[in-house]
């Protein structure tokens, strides 16, 4: 039962990047170490840095490779196709909406920075 725990935790954090939220109590020890969105301005920029720049290139946020997701300045999403991919995941890309990883105001926030600064 623990090794599904700490296996859920692992893949919740997937793409996370340093700033992802825990969500189990498994993680505690590394908590301190991690800044919540919370305390962040929640602005879209912020929200890419610290939870999808570890995975997605976007030039804009300086993130300049792409090491799991696809290319967002290739790919040039809409801002409804970022927001339900965000909030519902797919392939190994966790659900940052379902699992609470993200609020909804941060996913709009995230949404609408990667819609208008892919393939600038």
């Amino acid at each position: 039962m623990l090794i599904v725990g700490v296996a859920s935790t692992v893949f919740i954090a997937g793409c996370g990047g340093s700033g992802g939220r825990t969500t189990t109590a498994a993680s505690t020890e590394s908590e301190s170490a991690i800044k919540p969105m919370s305390s962040m301005t929640g602005s879209g920029k912020a929200v890419f840095e610290a939870q999808c720049s570890s995975c997605h290139k976007l030039i804009a946020a300086n993130a300049t490779f792409a090491t799991y997701g696809p290319d967002l300045d290739q790919l040039k999403p809409s801002e409804g196709v970022v927001e339900t991919q965000v909030r519902n995941g797919g392939g190994i890309m966790p659900a940052y909406g379902k699992h609470g990883i993200l609020t909804a105001s941060e996913i709009k926030a995230v949404a609408a920075y990667v819609s208008s600064e892919a393939g600038k």
